[in-house]
């Protein structure tokens, strides 16, 4: 949304096509105050008239687009962030649990990208400070809690922090743990309707996810039976490791990914959109 007046006169200016990846729910983006968020509904509005198609990564975010926004020459379009099938771990040993100490019959629990607020984050460190011997929190990426991550490393041996790989190795490290975290909170309704990316990549590798039990994560994880899903609290995470035995992970673990789709498939919409605007411009 940020980008999208200088977009429009772009555009008009060069009477071009304009697609707006809006990419998640931006008008209730996770930590904005309500008056930002009447604010940017206003300005969203406004230019919405000169917008040809609208992009996002969640089925009801493209439906909301389409509620709000109507119009029959607009095209709305679900483009979901998967990795590409190349990048996914074949006969590729995970570095993850050497780098780490990690014992190979211990289970990780893997919370992969942005450390921000409202992502799930203090409710795992919560739970995980006072997790049992041979069960361990890894977190894989950078954001503004990475220094409270750090902190609860420091004194607990059941939370780790690795910093971020490169795109094409993330299925690969992925792969060495057991078990998927995505507890986004349900403050804005871009989380609550949000098919995030750390989902999309466990499942690439091979993980089952806990996750919040939100309508698209529930949706794309009961798709494919890799999934048990919580209220984003420390109380439900921690009553529902406990039940958790390692047999109950082995059979959701995902025996083969072919089921799952990937980046090369999913842009053929986009590259399809792209030939059609540019053929009606």
């Amino acid at each position: 949304l940020a980008s999208l007046p200088a977009s429009v006169s772009l555009a008009n200016r060069a009477r071009v096509p304009l697609v707006y990846d809006a990419h998640e729910l931006e008008t209730e983006r996770n930590v904005w105050p309500w008056p930002v968020r009447m604010i940017a509904k206003r300005v969203e509005a406004a230019l919405m008239p000169s917008v040809d198609a609208v992009l996002s990564v969640a089925g009801r975010i493209v439906d909301h687009y389409r509620r709000t926004y109507p119009s029959p020459t607009r095209r709305y379009l679900l483009v979901r962030n998967f990795p590409m099938r190349r990048w996914r771990p074949v006969d590729r040993p995970s570095p993850l649990r050497a780098a780490l100490g990690i014992p190979g019959d211990d289970v990780v629990f893997l919370y992969l990208g942005a450390q921000g607020p409202n992502r799930g984050v203090e409710t795992i460190l919560e739970v995980f400070q006072s997790a049992p011997p041979g069960r361990h929190a890894v977190f894989m990426g950078r954001g503004p809690l990475e220094g409270l991550i750090r902190e609860a490393a420091a004194k607990s041996p059941s939370i780790h922090l690795l910093p971020p790989v490169k795109g094409e190795d993330v299925l690969t490290w992925a792969a060495g743990a057991d078990v998927g975290l995505a507890l986004f909170q349900g403050d804005a309704l871009s989380h609550y309707y949000a098919l995030p990316n750390k989902v999309l990549e466990a499942t690439s590798a091979g993980l089952p996810v806990i996750a919040s039990d939100f309508p698209e994560m529930r949706d794309f994880l009961t798709e494919h039976g890799a999934g048990w899903f919580v209220q984003p609290t420390a109380r439900s995470l921690e009553e529902l490791l406990k039940g958790l035995s390692d047999d109950d992970i082995r059979a959701r673990r995902l025996t083969s990914v072919d089921s799952v789709p990937c980046w090369e498939t999913e842009s053929r919409q986009l590259i399809a959109l792209y030939d059609e605007l540019l053929a009606r411009s």
